[in-house]
This record gives C-alpha cells, sequence and structure tokens, in this order.
C-alpha cells in the first residue's frame, strides 16, 4: 500500500494532523494527549528510547503504514515532543498493539533499489529479521541491522551471483563475508567459491 503524500503548509499543520488537535474521525486513536505534550518538562529521551519506539511503530498494527508512522515520529522529534516521559508512554501504548502481518521473507541475500539486504533468522527461528549492507565515513562495509525492515522493504529481489560478482569486483571485497579476495580466481570471481553458493545463480 502506497502511503498518500503529505502536503503540509508548516510544521504546526503536520503536528495537529498526527496528534488529534482538530475535529474529525482522522485522528489516531493512540494519539499523544495534551497533557503529554504541554506538561512534560522531562529530558530529551535517550537513543535506546527512540530506536525501541520506533521498532515497535514498525512491528506493531498501530492504525498507519510503517512510512507514516516514520513520518509523524521524526515530525514529533523535531517539535520537541521527544521527552523520556512522553516517548515511555508512547512505548507503553504501542506494546498494547497486535503485531502486523508480515510476510515471511526467505533467509537469504536480496537487493531492492539499489540497496543490498540479508535476511537471517532469530536464534529461536521463530521470525525473520533483516540487515542492510552500509559504509562507514571510513569506508568499512559492515551488515547493519535496521529495526522492521522486512515489514518495511515488501518485494526484495534475490542478489544474483553476477550482482555479487560485480560488487566484489567494484570493491575488492566478497559483499558475503566483507573479507578481501586475494585468491586468483575469487579476484576474478569477484566472490570466493564458499559465498557464491549463498546467491541466486
Amino acid at each position: 500500500m502506497t502511503p498518500t503524500p503529505h502536503n503540509y503548509s508548516d510544521l504546526e499543520e503536520v503536528i495537529m494532523s498526527f496528534t488529534g488537535r482538530f475535529t474529525g474521525s482522522s485522528a489516531p486513536a493512540f494519539a499523544p494527549t495534551a497533557a503529554a505534550i504541554v506538561g512534560n518538562p522531562d529530558a530529551p529521551a535517550t537513543d535506546k528510547q527512540m530506536g525501541y519506539l520506533r521498532s515497535l511503530g514498525h512491528e506493531h498494527a498501530i492504525g498507519m503504514t510503517v512510512e507514516d508512522f516514520d513520518i509523524m515520529l521524526d515530525v514529533w522529534r523535531d517539535a520537541g515532543l521527544c521527552t523520556k516521559g512522553f516517548v515511555s508512554e508512547k512505548i507503553g501504548e504501542y506494546k498494547s498493539f497486535p503485531k502486523r502481518p508480515v510476510k515471511e521473507t526467505e533467509p537469504g541475500y536480496y537487493t531492492k533499489d539499489g540497496k543490498y539486504y540479508v535476511v537471517v533468522l532469530n536464534k529461536a527461528k521463530t521470525h525473520s529479521y533483516a540487515k542492510e549492507l552500509t559504509t562507514s565515513p571510513g569506508g568499512k562495509w559492515t551488515w547493519e541491522y535496521v529495526p522492521g525492515a522486512v515489514r518495511k522493504l515488501g518485494d526484495l529481489e534475490p542478489l544474483t551471483l553476477e550482482e555479487a560478482a560485480k560488487w566484489g569486483h567494484l570493491n575488492g571485497k566478497c559483499i558475503i563475508c566483507m573479507r578481501p579476495l586475494t585468491d586468483p580466481k575469487s579476484v576474478t570471481d569477484g566472490i570466493g567459491p564458499v559465498c557464491a553458493k549463498k546467491v541466486k545463480r
């Protein structure tokens, strides 16, 4: 489902839209109360709190798309609403909502919109989660966990051997294990023989 584009004229209008301070039926039932917005003098929420709140919004059926939730959370943060008390209140609220239905993606390596992902099972093998291939300012490539990515990404295209080899030739590393390619055949192939078995042929 494609989220409806937002064409708000100013920040106040966005805040009013997402907090329900208007008359009408479109305000979400979990909108923050005026008391929580105006009367909470606590310190700003920690990064850990914000990350947990975002993951809950992605995982639970809170009455809006993941994309709209991310917009709302950014608006709250930019407006200075995300205090420790306010975020704790929202965490408690969102935990009470049922989980979003998930179309499970088979574990493996995937690509979408020019980005690369690996989907893996958790230790209990009860559900899957995704990591995205990212690079640090120093140029180090790593697979980083992305909260809610499995639910947000939708259909992913399996990573092909050709695409993996192209990335390996460009970066001099194996896209699967991130090790430098040193063996002559691996350098030529753009990927090691063991890791080549993990991608689509």
